[in-house]
C-alpha cells in the first residue's frame, strides 16, 4: 500500500491552490487498485483532514514534517507555483528543502504541476537546479517552465509536461451554484452576472490605477446590461481586501462572495455567471470548464499562457490595460453569452482535461508501483 505525501500551498485560503490539491488527489484515488495512503502538508491540518478525508499535516512543524517524510514512500511537491522566490527566498527553501529531505531520507522524490520561476537570486538558480536534477521524477505545467528550468542549466531530457490539474475539480449538483448565491443573498434569475476574480499586484500606484479602472468597467456593464457584478476573492484576504476596494469605488452596489467554499463550490457558483473578468488564473480555469465566456487580465505570463493555449485571446495585459479596452472585450465575450457561446476552443479544453488525467495517471504509476 504505496504512502504518498504532498508539500504545496495548502490549508493556505488560496482557491486555486485547494484546486489543485482536490485535483490530485481526486487523481490518486482513481488509481484505486493501489490502495494509496494520502497525507498532506497543510496551513490549516484539520480543515484539510476535513475537507478531502486524508491526513493533514502542519506544514509549520518542523518535527511533524520531517515525521511525514520518514513515514512516506514518496513526496511529491506540488501543484502549483511553487518554485519561485517572488513570494520569498523562504518559501523556494521551504519547497527545495522538503523534496531534498525526501531524496536524502531514501524517499521517491517528485515535482507534479509545478510552475518554475522566476527565481531572481544566483543562490536559488543554483539550489534549484542542483535538488532539481537530483530528483526521481519532474513533470512541470507549461513550456515557460521548463524553459526556466533549462535557463538555470538543468539538462535532463525526462521532464514531462502537463495542463493545469485546476482543469480536473469535480462539478458540483445541479443546484449547488444556486443554493450558494441564495445563501449569500444574490438574485440569479432576472439579470445576467457578471464575476470578476481580482487581486492586486504589490505596487501602490499600479494598484489603484487597476481598482479604479475595475470600478469604472463594473460600473458600465451594470448600466449597460442591467447586470450584477459578483466579487470571488480566490486569495481569502488579499483578493477579498481588493475587492472592498473596489467595491467602494463604484458608483452602483455589487456582492462579494463572504464565504470559504471548496472549490467544487466556488465551480457550482461560476457556473450561474454569464460572464468572468478573471486576473486569477484558476478563476478563468474553472470558467472554461464550466463553458462560461471569459476576459482575462494577464498581470503574469501563466495567465497569457493558459489562454493562449486554449484559444482565448480576450484578453488584455496589465500594462495596457485600459477600462474602454476591457469593457470591449466584455461586451463582445457579452454577445457570445447571448448566444450560448465562448470565446475559446471548448475541443482544446477538452483535450487538455483529458491529457493531465490520463498522462498524469501514468506518470504517478511507474513511482506507485513499489
Amino acid at each position: 500500500m504505496p504512502k504518498v505525501l504532498i508539500s504545496g500551498y495548502f490549508g493556505m485560503g488560496n482557491v486555486g491552490d485547494e484546486a489543485l490539491l482536490s485535483s490530485l488527489i481526486g487523481i490518486l484515488r482513481e488509481m484505486e487498485a493501489l490502495k494509496i495512503e494520502i497525507s498532506v502538508l497543510s496551513g490549516a491540518p484539520l480543515v484539510t483532514t476535513e475537507l478531502y478525508g486524508v491526513l493533514g499535516i502542519d506544514r509549520r512543524s518542523v518535527y511533524r514534517v520531517l515525521k511525514a517524510i520518514e513515514w512516506a514512500d514518496i513526496v511529491i511537491t506540488g501543484p502549483g507555483g511553487l518554485i519561485q522566490d517572488v513570494t520569498s527566498s523562504r518559501s523556494l527553501l521551504y519547497y527545495l528543502g522538503i523534496a531534498a529531505m525526501a531524496k536524502f531520507l531514501g524517499k521517491k522524490s517528485l515535482i507534479l504541476g509545478c510552475g518554475i520561476g522566476p527565481v531572481n537570486r544566483g543562490m536559488g538558480r543554483v539550489l534549484t537546479k542542483e535538488i532539481i536534477k537530483k530528483l526521481d521524477g519532474i513533470a512541470l505545467r507549461d513550456m515557460p517552465s521548463l524553459e526556466e528550468l533549462r535557463s538555470y542549466g538543468l539538462k535532463r531530457h525526462d521532464v514531462k509536461l502537463f495542463p493545469d490539474f485546476g482543469l480536473l475539480v469535480d462539478a458540483p449538483s445541479s443546484m449547488r451554484g444556486k443554493e450558494l448565491l441564495k445563501r449569500e443573498g444574490i438574485p440569479y434569475s432576472s439579470y445576467p452576472l457578471i464575476g470578476m476574480a481580482v487581486r492586486p499586484v504589490g505596487i501602490k500606484g499600479i494598484d489603484y490605477r487597476l481598482k479604479r479602472l475595475l470600478a469604472i468597467t463594473a460600473d458600465a456593464l451594470m448600466n449597460k446590461y442591467s447586470a450584477y457584478i459578483v466579487f470571488l476573492p480566490f486569495d481569502a484576504k488579499m483578493d477579498r481586501d481588493f475587492s472592498t476596494s473596489i467595491r467602494a469605488m463604484m458608483k452602483n452596489q455589487s456582492f462579494l462572495i463572504q464565504g470559504q467554499y471548496r472549490p467544487s463550490d466556488i465551480k457550482g457558483i461560476i457556473n450561474e455567471l454569464d460572464l468572468m473578468i478573471g486576473m486569477r488564473l484558476h478563476s478563468l480555469i474553472l470558467s472554461c470548464i464550466s463553458n462560461i465566456p471569459l476576459v482575462g487580465i494577464a498581470y503574469d505570463p501563466k495567465v497569457e499562457n493558459f489562454l493562449v493555449q486554449i484559444g482565448a485571446y480576450d484578453f488584455i495585459n496589465l500594462e495596457e490595460l485600459s477600462a474602454e479596452g476591457l469593457l470591449g472585450f466584455a461586451e463582445s465575450a457579452m454577445i457570445l453569452a447571448s448566444m450560448g457561446q465562448v470565446n475559446y476552443s471548448e475541443e482544446k479544453v477538452r483535450i487538455m482535461k483529458d491529457k493531465v488525467r490520463n498522462e498524469s495517471k501514468d506518470f504517478l504509476r511507474g513511482f506507485l508501483c513499489l
